[in-house]
């Protein structure tokens, strides 16, 4: 049995593509010390680009030479998903935000129509402040074997070990999240899901859609309650 869940988590993975990362900040005389998952991967003056990067969840941490005698100190730190085969260029603001002013696939090889009923093209979306990028989640084809291979489970833990790695390695959207919800008997397991992908949410705005795959209205309550802690 373990060996054909195996299996099946391995027909699923979607070929891991390396994302690519530009990182500006506010002009300063000393070098910076930028940090990506606890490693250094840049340093100097900006603008960075990194390269080669794993696709998914990546913790930014940028220090400074501005301490006493030259002790570098936290200037900068965020959080953001980035898709494989992706580029995204972050801009660092004087106050400590920062915004996403380039967003785009590297190789766009993959050209996919929407599927009746279900948004997962690569349309452009406009934030507020008026920078353009794509979001996509998990592609057409990767979602379809996914969901073929969680309406074959019997068992919701089964669903679950499947469901979390696709989530891991290829990222999702709002409504294909609520999409896969759907194939899990128990509010318990979509809670426990939902949870757990909302940090590779690619549109975590849409959030809300997600409780609507939920039974009981106590679920949908503490899944945002989760979201918004």
């Amino acid at each position: 049995m373990k060996t054909k869940l195996f299996f099946l988590i391995f027909v699923i993975n979607l070929s891991l593509f390396s994302a690519e990362l530009s990182i500006s900040i506010a002009p300063i005389p000393t070098p910076s010390y930028v940090y990506v998952n606890g490693r250094l991967l840049a340093s100097g003056f900006s603008p960075f680009i990194i390269s080669k990067l794993p696709g998914g969840l990546q913790n930014i941490e940028i220090y400074n030479n501005v301490g006493p005698f030259n002790t570098p100190i936290l200037q900068y730190k965020c959080q953001i998903y980035i898709n494989f085969n992706e580029f995204v260029g972050l801009k660092f603001l004087r106050n400590g935000q920062y915004i996403v002013e380039e967003r785009y696939n590297l190789h766009p090889k993959h050209p996919h129509g929407n599927n009746p009923g279900h948004h997962y093209g690569h349309d452009n979306y406009k934030p507020n402040h008026g920078q353009y990028f794509s979001y996509t989640g998990m592609y057409p084809e990767t979602f379809n074997s996914l969901c073929s291979v969680l309406q074959n489970q019997s068992f919701d833990s089964n669903k679950l070990i499947i469901a979390k790695d696709a989530i891991l390695k290829n990222g999702i959207n709002a409504s294909q999240l609520r999409i896969l919800l759907s194939y899990f008997s128990f509010d318990s397991n979509r809670l426990e899901l939902a949870k757990y992908a909302y940090p590779y949410v690619v549109d975590p705005q849409n959030a809300f859609m997600i409780t609507d795959a939920f039974t009981f209205s106590s679920s949908a309550r503490e899944f945002m309650e989760f979201i918004n802690h």
